[in-house]
């Protein structure tokens, strides 16, 4: 373990052991917050759809494709004491942004750089046909609509091999998929991004 390795687990741990004692639904979600500021340091940037398939348990699309693994420990916390049964990991999450207040396309687009910028994370548009050429991977970025509002959002991710997949909401688990202009029928495609996580240790491709 290097020492950049080390101290992003010594801040999880710290961020983990003041959850335990906090009775503040809002401070357990801001140390969930800062720790997965530090998770995405351990991730990669070449995702492989079998390596992690069980690590998104309590997470969406939007934590899928961008490589964000759930943890049980925070999310039940936080449900606990807000009396509900998912963490709300909608676009502007890491900025605690509300969802359902800012479904503008542009908002959204606006809280998703947000999100990437508060997660240490590179963004270039892209199309989904051309190479990565910064060191990540692609996401492409759905939104659905009903009667001319914006009433929800997807993400898929593309894996090292080529082959997409997402995750269809918070209890189903991953699966492959393909790139479409229209996917599931009803989500119109937006943008295409490659995204470049701040990667400690890469593992091999």
């Amino acid at each position: 373990m290097n020492i950049l390795e080390w101290k992003a687990r010594l801040k999880q741990f710290q961020c983990y052991s003041t959850m335990k004692r906090s009775k503040s639904s809002l401070e357990i979600e801001k140390l969930y917050l800062e720790f997965l500021k530090e998770e995405i340091k351990l991730g990669t940037n070449y995702p492989n759809y079998q390596d992690d398939f069980e690590d998104y348990h309590f997470g969406n699309c939007y934590t899928y494709a961008l490589g964000l693994p759930s943890f049980k420990s925070f999310i039940e916390q936080f449900t606990h004491l807000v009396a509900d049964d998912i963490f709300p990991f909608n676009i502007g999450f890491m900025v605690r942004a509300q969802y359902y207040e800012n479904r503008e396309l542009e908002k959204l687009l606006q809280n998703f750089y947000l999100d990437c910028d508060a997660l240490g994370i590179q963004v270039y548009e892209t199309h989904h046909l051309e190479q990565n050429t910064h060191g990540g991977y692609k996401i492409a970025f759905y939104v659905s609509y009903c009667r001319g509002t914006i009433n929800d959002f997807h993400f898929i991710r593309q894996n090292r091999d080529g082959v997409w997949s997402h995750k269809m909401g918070y209890f189903s688990d991953p699966q492959l998929t393909f790139f479409a202009p229209i996917l599931e029928n009803h989500y119109e495609h937006v943008k295409t991004f490659e995204i470049v996580k701040p990667v400690i240790l890469e593992r091999k491709k």
